[in-house]
């Protein structure tokens, strides 16, 4: 995974680079270096950001069935 791969799949996962980093409990800045191409992502990182944006993409959220149709109508 590249650093435009790993971008992409952190804006499909809803995910910024500090949830990330805790998640994999290390240095914010490491994962900074991921992002920007300053440091090639670990494969291990790379292949399990891949496989959990597939999963993600290839199950949306359910979109506008949880709230009313109009707001103030409770």
């Amino acid at each position: 995974m590249d650093a435009a791969q790993l971008r992409q799949s952190l804006r499909t996962l809803y995910w910024s680079t500090v949830t990330l980093a805790d998640i994999l409990r290390c240095p914010t800045e490491l994962v900074m270096g991921w992002y920007y191409g300053r440091e090639p992502v670990p494969v291990a990182v790379g292949e399990w950001l891949a496989r959990l944006a597939a999963a993600h993409d290839s199950n949306p959220p359910p979109v506008g069935v949880l709230a009313p149709e109009r707001l103030d109508q409770e």
